[in-house]
């Protein structure tokens, strides 16, 4: 079986087109209305009765006089992505590009009008510039500008929209394949052999005098179980998360009773909100094994969820023998570092700092996003 990295690759990307492709493909793409041009003065010669003895001085002066849009096309495209209609304020969108379509326009017509004067069509009345960029402006030719570069700003839009979907889609899936990943590791980091056999060691012991409390802990192993195995989603609501960790709360509350208090402050409204998949439980876990079995004295972990307008606010602190100098990022935090930052990139803050006195406070901060609010009531029991 495939390991979950290696059966859900992202596709590679296409490879890089070379300048001189891009270049070529540009002046083959602005070619067209040159040959369109040629096909509009080849059939007016044609009905003069001079069409065929004009074709080649035809094809050799108008079609190339739309190349100089090879040349703007990547100006314009750029100036696209930076002034975006998604992005960019209405208003200034529109003015934007309304004066950039008038230059490059405008620089598009002196060029074929130094290219007429210099070169002029045979038995063609000699003109000057202003005269000839006047009349052009007051032609169809100045709407062909137009469409000219709303067309390279509809296709650079068109195509932005494209490579967003496109990083979706890998982003996606490359999400999928590090859920995988954190599964199996919560998998080895809570239910790795000892924890199992410990486990199951008191559930052998309580059988002997507390038979419902042994069948009630089978029956909360047996539900993280579950909850690890049949999550697929690479987020869930507060309150699904809170769930699973109650489970795994429970069983480490039965093996380490006297040594171990965990305690809940989660305000109502933050239970809908969308959090990581398996976030808490590795990190309690570390407060727990790091912490407080460490110290000789009985411990306490505390989680704590708020909400504000735009955030969700999540501590866990303990109160045990608190971090190292320099901590290690084992399964716990440097999972959860790379959950953060594959779901919020530079939108969230994950600290792992001394707590006041004595122990450890983590502290995660998220953008507010409202999960699947048909879900099961977390209770604080």
């Amino acid at each position: 079986m495939p390991l979950p990295s290696e059966s859900m690759t992202p596709p590679s990307a296409n490879p890089k087109i070379s300048t001189w492709q891009r270049t070529a493909m540009l002046m083959g793409i602005w070619l067209v209305p040159g040959f369109l041009q040629c096909v509009q003065e080849l059939t007016w010669s044609h009905t003069r009765g001079g069409g065929e003895a004009r074709i080649g001085f035809i094809l050799l002066y108008f079609l190339p006089l739309w190349l100089p849009w090879a040349a703007f096309t990547p100006l314009v495209l750029a100036l696209a992505r930076r002034f975006s209609f998604q992005r960019t304020p209405r208003l200034a969108f529109l003015l934007t590009h309304v004066v950039a379509c008038v230059g490059f326009g405008l620089l598009h017509l002196v060029l074929i009008g130094l290219f007429k004067i210099t070169f002029p069509p045979r038995d063609s009345v000699p003109t000057e510039l202003w005269p000839w960029l006047v009349r052009m402006l007051w032609s169809l030719h100045s709407q062909a500008e137009v469409l000219a570069y709303f067309g390279v700003v509809a296709v650079g839009h068109a195509l932005s929209a494209l490579r967003a979907s496109r990083e979706r889609e890998v982003r996606a899936l490359k999400l999928e394949g590090q859920l995988a990943e954190a599964r199996l590791a919560v998998l080895q980091g809570q239910l790795r052999p000892h924890f199992l056999f410990n486990t199951l060691n008191s559930i052998d012991v309580m059988m002997k005098s507390d038979v419902k409390g042994a069948s009630d802990m089978l029956h909360r192993l047996s539900g993280l179980l579950r909850r690890t195995l049949r999550s697929e989603a690479p987020t869930h609501s507060l309150r699904e998360e809170l769930e699973h960790l109650r489970c795994y709360i429970d069983i480490e509350s039965v093996r380490f009773s006297d040594r171990l208090e965990v305690s809940f402050e989660v305000e109502e409204a933050s239970l809908p909100l969308d959090v990581p998949t398996f976030i808490l439980q590795p990190l309690v876990e570390n407060s727990i094994s790091h912490g407080i079995l460490p110290y000789a004295e009985r411990g306490t972990v505390v989680v704590r969820a708020k909400c504000s307008d735009d955030r969700l606010e999540i501590e866990i602190e303990d109160d045990g023998v608190g971090v190292v100098a320099k901590i290690t990022e084992g399964i716990g935090i440097g999972n959860t570092r790379v959950s953060l930052n594959e779901l919020y990139g530079d939108d969230h803050s994950f600290t792992v700092e001394p707590r006041t006195g004595r122990g450890t406070v983590v502290s995660i901060s998220l953008p507010r996003r409202t999960a699947d609010q048909s879900r099961p009531e977390f209770r604080d029991e």
